[in-house]
């Protein structure tokens, strides 16, 4: 007994900071509380005799409820001084913290306030104090004598009354009403917006289960507190109601244990579950069987049986506490301890074992259990909000530290491609440099091997020689063109190309004009290529010196959209073509044109030859 009387003072002083409306105006000296009251056993509605046999009991009265019927209505005389009246000044009034079952009041032998009672159509429960007028007319200098009847049912016992001026009492209404009603109030609208929020993020994330108890557990805890809202029913819904007031709140102490469960990372043997939410339906069923007569058991004897409940879940939050150890832990630990205490504190108080332990406090009448269940619901809420705030962290990080690897390895094949790349384009250009030197061993090769034949055995005259040795040098220097010119810039090749022709034509005396409209962006191609381009254009420019007789030549080079254009164009004799049996230089240009997938004009006209040449671009790159 000694330690439960101290844990409930420490849990009063944890608590303190919410209740104000405990804390009477004494330094009002107008304000009187008389200490005692005579009490009488009688179910008149009109005051009895105050010869009939009165007891004296001290304020307040805490008496402890029966289990079976209910006790007669009891009326308490209560004597009290008043100063006489001003009429300038303030009316007097009678502060009543709780009057849960209603009643009568009578000033001086006059009835001047009715709170209704329950009756065969209305039952209530009042939560709310009340501050009645006490009327001049009625009030007298002096002794006086207030006489209130109530009739118990869900509850028992008579508060400690304060008489004076009416400002005073009221502040002291206002507060306990505050704390009584206002609270809840705010705790039903908090509630179900928590639960809502909480549940659509479960219907989310199924797997997230914490989520669903937590809105869940929240849910009933909102619905629950609807008693200190609902303070008068008609008697057909009174059943009703009851019966989901002990569903809510048995289920909102069965939830917080799986949640705690949950919590703990426990894992309790199916059968707990099913024996813990067997015994929650037990308050239905005798519900529903016993109409009416099974709410006061309910509520008293039924309900001690989810205390055992509700410190096994503190254990399960201790040992995670322990085996955490985590602020998190620590904070749910103690606001479940709190709120666990709250609730022992309030059954104590409904069963009448308080006023043993704390009678002054006891008459007080105020519930805790609300109040602590506020508290640690809002814990509950805080630890799942920082769960959801830690997983976008990590998500946030997640995502940070995938694009680091994602970039991280895109620069690897970034780099690997560009490896590839690089000995792809160095094997191709080794290949095409063994291709041009296979060709230039059978095509260079060749011609120098039978110019040396022919002139040892002296076929080979001196003019003859200097040709064959002159066009072995040309196809050496395309070759070398071809080969030397960097990034496979085409435009390069034709520079030297042209630089090289440049010369010969001047030699000769003839003007030559050369145009190059593309970007060395847009002719990158193949070293082979690239040959067999210089190929088409010395032959036309050779055809030209040979046979022309010109005295201009015009070259053009363009990259007109996807395609490119080469134009020869001269002012000689012209030419006549024979399909039948063109020379070697044209066939050998037709071929070569081919090969690269070009058309090839030649055409000839009032004197002037002109060579055309055109090749798509992507043919030529491939």
């Amino acid at each position: 007994m000694t330690a439960l009387r101290t844990w409930l003072r420490l849990l009063l002083l944890l608590l303190a900071g919410l209740m104000p409306a405990v804390a009477i105006a004494d330094a009002v000296e107008t304000i009187t509380e008389p200490a005692s009251a005579a009490r009488l056993r009688d179910n008149a509605l009109l005051p009895p005799d105050a010869g009939q046999a009165w007891e004296i009991v001290a304020l307040p009265d805490n008496r402890r409820p029966p289990l079976i019927g209910l006790e007669p209505a009891a009326w308490y005389r209560v004597e009290f001084t008043a100063t006489a009246p001003d009429p300038a000044g303030e009316s007097w009034a009678v502060y009543v913290p709780f009057l849960r079952d209603g009643g009568r009041i009578f000033l001086n032998g006059h009835l001047i306030e009715h709170i209704a009672e329950s009756d065969e159509f209305l039952r209530v429960k009042w939560e709310r104090p009340h501050l009645v007028s006490l009327p001049d007319k009625l009030l007298r200098e002096g002794s006086n004598t207030l006489l209130v009847r109530t009739q118990p049912r869900l509850d028992v016992g008579f508060p400690r009354l304060s008489f004076g001026p009416a400002s005073p009492l009221r502040d002291l209404q206002e507060r306990r009403g505050f704390m009584v009603l206002t609270l809840p109030q705010i705790t039903i609208v908090f509630c179900i917006l928590v639960s809502l929020f909480t549940l659509f993020i479960w219907a989310m994330r199924p797997g997230e289960r914490l989520y669903g108890l937590f809105g869940l557990t929240v849910l009933l805890w909102g619905l629950r507190t609807l008693t200190f809202l609902i303070e008068t029913l008609p008697l057909d819904y009174w059943w009703s109601w009851r019966l989901a007031y002990h569903a809510t709140t048995g289920g909102f102490i069965a939830l917080l244990a799986v949640f705690c469960a949950q919590f703990a990372e426990l894992r309790p043997r199916r059968g707990v579950w099913s024996a813990l939410f067997a015994y929650w339906l037990i308050c239905p069923v005798a519900m529903v069987g016993f109409g009416n007569a099974a709410d006061l058991w309910m509520h008293r004897v039924w309900i001690a049986g989810f205390i055992p409940v509700a410190l096994a879940a503190a254990g399960m939050i201790c040992l995670a506490a322990w085996r955490q150890r985590t602020a998190t832990a620590y904070a749910l630990l103690a606001g479940l301890v709190l709120a666990v205490l709250s609730g022992i504190h309030d059954y104590l108080l409904v069963v009448g074992r308080l006023a043993a332990i704390l009678p002054d406090w006891a008459g007080h009448r105020l519930f805790l259990m609300h109040h602590g269940a506020n508290l640690l619901l809002l814990v509950m809420g805080g630890i799942l909000a920082q769960r959801f705030i830690r997983v976008l962290f990590d998500l946030e990080f997640l995502n940070r530290d995938l694009e680091r690897r994602i970039a991280e390895r895109e620069a690897q094949l970034d780099a690997q491609f560009q490896r590839a790349h690089a000995l792809e384009r160095e094997r191709a250009t080794v290949e095409e440099r063994r291709r041009i030197m296979q060709d230039m061993h059978d095509g260079l090769g060749s011609q120098l091997f039978q110019s040396l034949s022919r002139a040892e055995r002296g076929d080979l005259a001196p003019p003859e020689m200097a040709h064959s040795l002159r066009s072995c040098i040309d196809e050496m220097r395309l070759a070398l063109e071809a080969l030397g010119t960097p990034d496979d810039s085409f435009l390069d090749a034709i520079a030297d190309f042209r630089f090289r022709w440049e010369r010969q034509f001047d030699t000769a005396g003839v003007r030559s004009h050369w145009r190059v409209e593309a970007s060395a962006e847009t002719l990158k191609f193949p070293p082979r290529t690239t040959l067999q381009y210089l190929r088409i254009i010395q032959e036309a420019l050779t055809n030209v010196l040979k046979h022309a007789r010109a005295s201009e030549v015009r070259v053009s080079i363009a990259g007109c959209g996807d395609a490119l254009h080469i134009q020869i164009e001269d002012d000689g004799v012209g030419m006549t073509e024979d399909s039948g049996s063109p020379g070697h230089g044209l066939r050998n240009m037709r071929r070569r044109a081919f090969l690269l997938g070009a058309e090839l004009n030649i055409g000839s006209a009032q004197g002037r030859t002109r060579v055309a040449l055109r090749a798509p671009l992507a043919a030529a790159a491939a």
